[in-house]
C-alpha cells in the first residue's frame, strides 16, 4: 500500500496547488487569453503525443533494459524532442494563418522550448516508472507544480496576460529536467548513428499512430470549437472543461502510470497475479463514474470557487465536459491494459474508429455553429468513446458485467442531473430547496456503483496487489 498512498498523496498536493493557482489566474486572464493558448493545442497537443516518439512506452514494456539500451534510448529521445521543436515553429506559421491570429507564432516560437526539453525527461522518467518508483515521481510532481504556480502566477499578476501561462510551465518544466536527471544517475553511451535511432523509431511506429489518434480523438472538439465559434467561445470551453477534468488530468494519470507499469511488470513475469487486469478495470470503472457523478452534483461550486459565480450561465458545457471527461478516464485505464500486454496494434486501432466518430460529430458543429449544437456534440462525444473502450475492456475481460452496470449508471445519473438542473442552475448556490433530489440521485449512483457485492471484492484484491 505503500506506493498507493505516495501516489494518492502526490496527486492531492500537486492538485491543491493546480487548483490554487488556476483560480487566480482565472481572475487575471481573460477568456481571450485563453481562447488564444486553446488555439495552438491542436499542434502543440500532437506533438506532445508523438515528442517521444512512443520510446517511453517500449522502455516500460522492455523484457531487458541494460545501460547500452537506455542510452539509445536517451539520445533518440533528445533527438526526437529537439524535432518536435522545429516543428511546434514551423507550424506556427500555419496556425497563424489558419486563425488570422499573429499571436500564436510568438506563444509556439517560446513553447518550442518545451519539446527541447522534454526530450531530456523521458527515459529518466521511464526508467523510475519502470522500476515502479512512485515516491520520487510523487515528490518531483509536486515539486515542479509549485515552482510553476509561483511562476505563472508572479507573471500573471506583474501583467503578462497569456505569456505568464507560456513562459511559467517552460522554466518549471526547465527545473523539473535538471532535478530528473540528476536522480537518475545511469550511465550514458556515446550519441547513437542515424541508423541507430531510426531503427528504435520504427520500433514506435505503431504506439504513434495510438498516441496520434489519441491526440486528435481530445483535441478534434476544441480545435472545431476555435475554428467555427470564436477565440472568446474556446476560452469560456476551455476553461470549463479544465475544471470538469480535473480527475481525468490529474488523477487518472497517475493511476494510469502505475498501473501500466505494474500491469508491465506481471507481463515480465515478476508476479504470477493475473488477475489485476480485470481488477484494475473494474476499479479504474468505479473511479471514472463516482469522480463525474460527484462533479455533476457539485459542480455549481466547483466552478463558482475556481472560476467565478460569472460562469453559472454557461453550465451546460460543463455538463457536456463532464461526459468527455468520463471518456477520457475510461480509455486511458482499459488502454493501459492493453499497452501492458503488449497489444499495441489493437489499441492503434480503437483509436481510429474513435477518432473517425468524432470528427462526423464535429462536421455537426461546422455545419451549424451554435452553442446549443456544442452542448449536444459534447455528450455524443463522451457518450461514444466511454461505449467504445468498455466494449474493448469487455473483449479483454471476456465478460465484464460489472463495467456495463458502472457505465450506464454513471451516464444516466449524470444525464439526469445535467437535464434537470438546466433552468435551475444559476440559483443552485443559494436555494438549496431543489438540491435533494440531485443530492439523492448522485450517491445512489455512488452507492451503487461501489457498493456492489463484485466491486467490493474487487478493490479488496487490487488493494493487495497494488503493495508498493
Amino acid at each position: 500500500m505503500k506506493m498507493f498512498f505516495y501516489i494518492a498523496g502526490g496527486q492531492i498536493f500537486k492538485i491543491g496547488i493546480q487548483v490554487v493557482s488556476g483560480a487566480i489566474i482565472a481572475r487575471l486572464l481573460g477568456p481571450t487569453d485563453f481562447g488564444l493558448l486553446a488555439m495552438v493545442t491542436i499542434l502543440t497537443g500532437l506533438l506532445s503525443r508523438v515528442k517521444d516518439g512512443g520510446l517511453s512506452v517500449l522502455a516500460i514494456q522492455a523484457d531487458d533494459f541494460s545501460d547500452e539500451k537506455y542510452g539509445l534510448y536517451y539520445w533518440t529521445s533528445v533527438l526526437a524532442g529537439a524535432a518536435s521543436g522545429v516543428i511546434c515553429i514551423i507550424g506556427g506559421y500555419l496556425l497563424s494563418e489558419i486563425y488570422s491570429e499573429p499571436r500564436l507564432l510568438g506563444i509556439c516560437n517560446v513553447t518550442a522550448a518545451v519539446y527541447l526539453i522534454g526530450g531530456f525527461i523521458v527515459q529518466p522518467d521511464a526508467a523510475l516508472r519502470r522500476a515502479i518508483k512512485f515516491d520520487f515521481i510523487a515528490r518531483l510532481d509536486v515539486l515542479s507544480a509549485a515552482v510553476a504556480a509561483v511562476l505563472v502566477v508572479g507573471m500573471a499578476l506583474l501583467g503578462y496576460g497569456y505569456w505568464s501561462v507560456v513562459i511559467g510551465q517552460t522554466l518549471a518544466l526547465l527545473v523539473h529536467a535538471v532535478i530528473l536527471n540528476s536522480l537518475v544517475a545511469r550511465p550514458i553511451k556515446n550519441i547513437p548513428t542515424a541508423v541507430a535511432c531510426f531503427g528504435v523509431f520504427r520500433k514506435g511506429v505503431v504506439l504513434m499512430r495510438s498516441n496520434v489518434g489519441a491526440h486528435f480523438s481530445t483535441s478534434s472538439l476544441p480545435a472545431t470549437v476555435g475554428f467555427s465559434l470564436g477565440a472568446e467561445i474556446l476560452g469560456s470551453f476551455n476553461r470549463l472543461s479544465s475544471v470538469a477534468s480535473l480527475p481525468a488530468l490529474q488523477i487518472a494519470p497517475q493511476f494510469f502510470s502505475f498501473g501500466f507499469s505494474k500491469l508491465s511488470s506481471i507481463e515480465r513475469g515478476f508476479s504470477k497475479d493475473g488477475s489485476f487486469s480485470g481488477d484494475y478495470l473494474i476499479v479504474g470503472s468505479c473511479f471514472a463514474g463516482v469522480s463525474s457523478i460527484l462533479l455533476a452534483a457539485y459542480g455549481d461550486f466547483a466552478v463558482t470557487a475556481l472560476l467565478g459565480r460569472q460562469w453559472l450561465n454557461q453550465m451546460p458545457i460543463f455538463y457536456g465536459a463532464i461526459a468527455v471527461a468520463y471518456a477520457e478516464i475510461v480509455a486511458l485505464y482499459v488502454s493501459s491494459v492493453l499497452l501492458a500486454k503488449k497489444d499495441n496494434e489493437f489499441v492503434a486501432r480503437l483509436r481510429t474508429i474513435e477518432l473517425t466518430l468524432i470528427l462526423c460529430f464535429c462536421a455537426v458543429l461546422l455545419v451549424r455553429p451554435d452553442s446549443q449544437n456544442l452542448i449536444w456534440v459534447m455528450w455524443l462525444v463522451g457518450v461514444m468513446r466511454s461505449t467504445t473502450w468498455i466494449a474493448a475492456a469487455i473483449k479483454i475481460l471476456n465478460g465484464g458485467t460489472i463495467l456495463v452496470i458502472h457505465h450506464v449508471v454513471s451516464l444516466f445519473i449524470i444525464g439526469a442531473i445535467a437535464l434537470f438542473s438546466q433552468n435551475t442552475v444559476e440559483f443552485e448556490i443559494l436555494n438549496a430547496s431543489h438540491g435533494w433530489w440531485k443530492n439523492g440521485l448522485a450517491w445512489l449512483g455512488i452507492i451503487s456503483i461501489v457498493g456492489a457485492p463484485q466491486s467490493l471484492r474487487t478493490f479488496n484484491r487490487a488493494i493487495k496487489s497494488m503493495k508498493g
